[in-house]
């Protein structure tokens, strides 16, 4: 399969080697007029005085370690399955201090508190991890710009944010991949900018050669596109945002998902949550794009709007409105999920445009896994010497047909039932084994020891 890589360095390169092009042109068409003030310059150094502003890049300051808010420890080489939320721009000259925490801030950021202690309530006592990504330093990076003028208008500091989540992304990758090695599945669930940075990461972590059986869903929650003011097709475009499912590993997405509100210009005065301060008018950011150009086939993806309930009174949609309404859905479909719990108001009704068990966190793999095949009987581990055969099997039940994959050492292996045999077992080295049922749930099999 052909990588379709066409990452930030790649286009930044492509972009600044026209730029570098035309000011070299530029100073050799005047050399001879000007040789006798710049023939001590060498040409690198003309060069190098070009390319700085194109390749420059804010400082970022990355957390040191990923946390488990379920159990306050840390991150380590057990994690299989982990859930990652990542917050978007915090729309602030700089966060209030070096211990500010964006899931925790409930006067601030009051949807996306209620999404993070949602969650922790859903996984609490499972055996999956979640973590809050923390990038609040990066992500503030300046006020709504009233005042400015050209292509960017008022959103200039909000693409800032999302050029660093980018970069964030691919430091999250890695720290995923490095931290846990054996990681099956992630569910990344971003807002806004952080759409960026979930974009980023899932691309890192799959595209690391030591990790080729982790699957990845990635939830955008009114994602910010830059470059949708000025209908770009650059770095942070939609065409940037709907790469990920022609990546070459575009196998391994479970779901690309999401979830938007259309955007007014007021705050919601209808809003559930108590107002810490008074914005009188807001611009419509996150996404106008509405619809990602994801795959169709078997409905995996989902572009969906969440808000509705129009009250003409105030022109405003009633529930999941502004540019928060879609975390608030979320976390009210992760809460309708919890046994026990009342369905909230905004996930039925009439004119509601969905049924809420077949989108939000009911469409999460996690949510999903209750309906996968249920392993009744898991390969067991042998002993054995070198040149014996070695048959290993699995139990399954399904109330569809099942399919079968093997990896032996990372490469899939030609056996696709049930049963794999091994016709003479070498001393070393010793094969590690994988099985994929349904190319949804992958469990590790035992070494062979002889």
């Amino acid at each position: 399969m052909g990588n379709k890589l066409s990452g930030f360095l790649h286009h930044r390169f492509a972009a600044s080697a026209a730029i570098r092009l035309d000011w070299i042109t530029f100073l050799f068409v005047g050399w001879t007029r000007w040789n006798t003030i710049i023939k001590n310059i060498s040409i690198s150094f003309l060069i190098i005085f070009v390319l700085l502003p194109v390749f420059a890049q804010a400082q970022l300051t990355f957390p040191t370690s990923l946390t488990n808010e379920l159990d306050n420890r840390p991150i380590d080489e057990s994690a299989r399955n982990i859930v990652v939320l990542i917050h978007g721009w915090t729309a602030m000259d700089s966060i209030p201090s070096e211990e500010y925490n964006r899931y925790e801030d409930d006067c601030n950021a009051p949807a996306l508190y209620y999404l993070f202690n949602i969650l922790k309530l859903k996984l609490l006592n499972s055996d999956k991890k979640l973590i809050t990504y923390h990038w609040e330093k990066d992500a503030s990076t300046g006020l709504i710009n009233w005042d400015s003028s050209g292509l960017e208008g008022p959103l200039k500091n909000a693409t800032k944010a999302a050029i660093n989540a980018k970069g964030h992304g691919s430091n999250l990758g890695v720290q995923l991949a490095q931290i846990s090695p054996n990681l099956r599945f992630v569910h990344f669930i971003a807002h806004s900018a952080g759409a960026w940075c979930a974009r980023e990461a899932a691309k890192t972590l799959m595209a690391n050669e030591n990790n080729p059986y982790v699957i990845v869903q990635i939830t955008l929650l009114d994602p910010f596109i830059p470059e949708d003011v000025k209908r770009g097709d650059g770095l942070f475009s939609q065409a940037a945002m709907e790469e990920p499912t022609s990546w070459s590993y575009a196998d391994r997405i479970r779901r690309m998902e999401n979830y938007f509100a259309d955007d007014g210009v007021f705050w919601n005065p209808l809003a559930n949550f108590s107002i810490c301060y008074w914005l009188p008018t807001t611009p419509t950011w996150g996404t106008q794009v509405k619809m990602f150009s994801w795959r169709e086939e078997g409905g995996t993806d989902i572009n969906q709007q969440v808000d509705w309930g129009w009250v003409p009174e105030v022109e405003y949609h009633k529930y999941y409105d502004y540019h928060s309404g879609p975390i608030e859905f979320y976390a009210d479909t992760v809460s309708a999920s919890i046994q026990g719990q009342t369905i909230p108001g905004g996930l039925y009704g009439t004119g509601c445009p969905f049924n809420f068990i077949q989108v939000g966190w009911y469409r999460s793999l996690i949510a999903e896994f209750a309906f996968l095949p249920k392993i009744i009987t898991d390969p067991q581990s042998q002993t054995t010497s070198p040149g014996q055969s070695v048959t290993l099997s699995i139990d399954a039940i399904s109330s569809q047909e099942l399919r079968y994959q093997w990896f032996k050492n990372g490469q899939q292996y030609q056996a696709t039932g049930s049963a794999l045999v091994f016709d003479s077992i070498l001393p070393s080295p010793y094969p590690s084994v994988i099985f994929l049922l349904r190319e949804v749930k992958m469990v590790e099999m035992p070494d062979f020891t002889g």
